[in-house]
């Protein structure tokens, strides 16, 4: 039996992402993916993967080699009601 070639992308919720689960994606190392982080950790959740594009070190040619590996889904326990802005 030979092994299986899984080819197959894995999705990064880059909300959620640990530092070595973003150093999965293409031309992401150690410092990027913790600029990944810190940017979370200043702004806020992502709201669209080209916000990525904020990010030092990330520009359109790299974010086009992991686009399609990447989402931006809410972290788990985070409120998803609505606003007040939509209330009034």
């Amino acid at each position: 039996m030979s092994p299986e070639i899984y080819t197959e992308k894995v999705s990064v919720n880059i909300n959620t992402a640990t530092l070595d689960e973003l150093q999965t994606l293409p031309n992401i190392g150690a410092v990027i993916a913790q600029r990944i982080i810190d940017y979370r950790e200043e702004n806020g959740a992502f709201t669209a993967v080209d916000q990525l594009l904020n990010i030092k070190g990330i520009g359109e040619a790299t974010l086009d080699k992991f686009r399609d590996r990447v989402s931006v889904s809410p972290p788990e326990g985070s409120e998803t009601t609505a606003t007040e802005e939509e209330h009034e």
